[in-house]
């Protein structure tokens, strides 16, 4: 499918870019940690704990689900595909923060995802030649 293969090219260029060509485990552990506690943190605070609950306020639970959910899945719009695919990923967040009432939940989930995501891509990054390399960062 075309769009997954973009949406795959465009994070192997980017964690090739931050985290080398080299598999560096735990350098690559670190920063995904702290590049998935950043975005667990930062992003939930951001778009359940003031968007989605602000817009819940004014318009019910499932209205600002779906409004902060296509306002995340916009702010991610690396490609069309990952567009969707974060909406459907900040869908799932906004409903364990609107079952759990709890804002911790959704940041260790979307933190946890993004670890395992950078890890994986870092190491799928790492297997490829050293031209299929230098071909992703010529995307850049």
């Amino acid at each position: 499918m075309k769009a997954l293969q973009d949406v795959s090219e465009a994070t192997k260029r980017s964690v090739l870019a931050i985290l080398g060509g080299k598999f560096k485990p735990l350098i690559a552990l670190g920063a995904s940690v702290a590049l998935g506690a950043a975005a667990g943190v930062g992003e939930e605070m951001l778009f359940r704990g003031v968007l989605q609950t602000k817009l819940s306020e004014a318009f019910g639970d499932y209205v600002a689900l779906f409004a902060s959910s296509v306002v995340f899945g916009l702010g991610h719009a690396v490609t069309p595909f990952y567009t969707i695919l974060a909406f459907l990923a900040s869908l799932f967040f906004g409903g364990l923060y609107m079952s759990s009432h709890n804002l911790a939940v959704p940041m260790v989930c979307h933190g946890l995802y993004d670890v395992g995501a950078l890890m994986l891509a870092h190491y799928n990054v790492t297997q490829l030649d050293q031209k299929s390399q230098e071909e992703l960062l010529g995307g850049l």
